[in-house]
């Protein structure tokens, strides 16, 4: 088989998908400034950053929990009787 037939061959067996209109402007606007070479390659990189996402996730998963702990002790009122520091009130 050619090049050109099994390039036609993978194109027409791969996978379809739906997106909005505005994930797809946000693919377009990438390839077209010329940082990626092709809507397959914005992609990839996404593919990669998501794994990126997930193995930090992965190893930090109740990061959020700890988030909110730290932001319900700022927010308390004696939050800097216990570090021997003073609140400042929050400006208007």
């Amino acid at each position: 088989m050619s090049e050109h037939a099994t390039a036609e061959a993978e194109e027409a067996s791969a996978p379809t998908m739906t997106v909005t209109p505005e994930f797809e402007r946000a693919v377009l606007e990438r390839v077209e400034s010329g940082d990626y070479e092709s809507t397959e390659h914005v992609l990839a990189v996404c593919v990669e950053a998501l794994g990126i996402h997930e193995d930090i996730m992965h190893e930090m998963p109740d990061i959020h929990v700890v988030e909110l702990r730290v932001a319900r002790y700022e927010r308390s009122p004696d939050s800097g009787k216990r570090s021997g520091r003073t609140r400042k009130a929050p400006a208007h």
